[in-house]
């Protein structure tokens, strides 16, 4: 993944997403654009954000890009 490019992350709701760099994301969709920073958000607020997708914060496989992504929908309030 090319830095700073916008990727389509669910066509169906033409959301779109870009890393900024390892810890900052940018999510936008329907007229919303937010900036993710994960380095602003305590382990403790990390995990409610994961919680309703079954994530949990030290799983091998879970990105840094996942976690920004489950805090857009739920902070975007879209979802």
């Amino acid at each position: 993944m090319i830095k700073n490019e916008w990727i389509c992350t669910d066509p169906d709701n033409k959301q779109y997403g870009r890393e900024i760099n390892n810890t900052t994301f940018e999510f936008k969709e329907q007229g919303i654009q937010i900036l993710i920073d994960l380095t602003y958000y305590s382990n403790e607020t990390i995990q409610q954000f994961l919680d309703p997708y079954g994530y949990k914060l030290f799983d091998k496989t879970l990105t840094n890009w996942i976690i920004a992504e489950c805090i857009f929908e739920q902070e975007s309030g879209l979802y």
